[in-house]
């Protein structure tokens, strides 16, 4: 699977939400979220169900800084994708 967002969301401001497309096959409780970067991929601020289609619309995190979008598989809770946001 692999995540896309827009040009002109590659930053953003707190609070803001913003749309991820993604591709590929979607397995049962797969789900793209929003996180900090090096955290467990139970830690989420933010996410969606892939099931609901892409795109997906997630709200940027209350607090600047980087932070990760990942795809994460709800069969094996592995994180098979992931792009790097930064809040402002």
């Amino acid at each position: 699977s692999t995540l896309r967002r827009s040009r002109r969301q590659r930053q953003m401001c707190i609070r803001d939400s913003f749309e991820v497309a993604w591709s590929g096959t979607s397995g049962e409780g797969d789900y793209i979220s929003v996180a900090r970067p090096r955290t467990g991929r139970k830690k989420h601020l933010d996410w969606s169900y892939t099931h609901l289609g892409s795109p997906v619309s997630l709200a940027a995190p209350f607090e600047p800084g980087r932070y990760v979008v990942r795809y994460v598989s709800g069969t094996s809770n592995k994180i098979v994708a992931r792009q790097p946001i930064e809040v402002r």
